[in-house]
């Protein structure tokens, strides 16, 4: 059996308590995430199964629905959303999103992220038609959360 001398034993110790102290700590939440799905562009509207939501025009011109949530116990930090509508005539639209939620009290308070505008690429698929609305919430530390919901794109309707 092989001895590692003083000086490189006490090297490959400093190496791993550097390395221990440099590894990620994960947050330890009360609870299990919790997502809440909504619309809005400037505040979380809640929704409900069957709700209307506003088809609007996008900062670019195209169609749109604004995505919003509410969040609790997941990693506030480079927080990944994962907006899909999905039109029962077999039409699909997926926003993806990286969010920083600032007020959120390192994920113990509920905070809200709101204005993901989620492109609707062919109107007629999604409008008055119920839609499967998913949001999927995931943390830096692979926490994640869903929340679904049944809507109806609605052109110049506001629920």
């Amino acid at each position: 059996m092989m001895r590692i001398a003083g000086p490189v034993a006490n090297l490959i110790a400093g190496l791993v308590v550097l390395l221990a102290a440099c590894a990620e700590h994960s947050t330890q939440y009360p609870g299990p995430p919790e997502l809440t799905l909504g619309f809005g562009e400037r505040e979380l509207v809640l929704i409900h199964d069957g709700d209307p939501v506003p088809i609007a025009t996008g900062p670019q011109g195209g169609t749109i629905v604004w995505g919003a949530a509410s969040v609790r116990y997941l990693d506030p930090e480079e927080l990944e959303l994962i907006f899909t509508i999905k039109s029962p005539r077999g039409a699909q639209s997926v926003r993806r999103v990286l969010a920083d939620l600032h007020d959120a009290d390192g994920g113990f308070a509920a905070s809200t992220t709101f204005g993901h505008p989620v492109f609707l690429p062919d109107e007629e698929q999604f409008q008055s038609q119920p839609c499967l609305w998913r949001l999927e919430a995931r943390d830096r530390d692979g926490r994640s959360a869903v929340d679904e919901k049944t809507i109806v794109p609605t052109k110049d309707e506001q629920p």
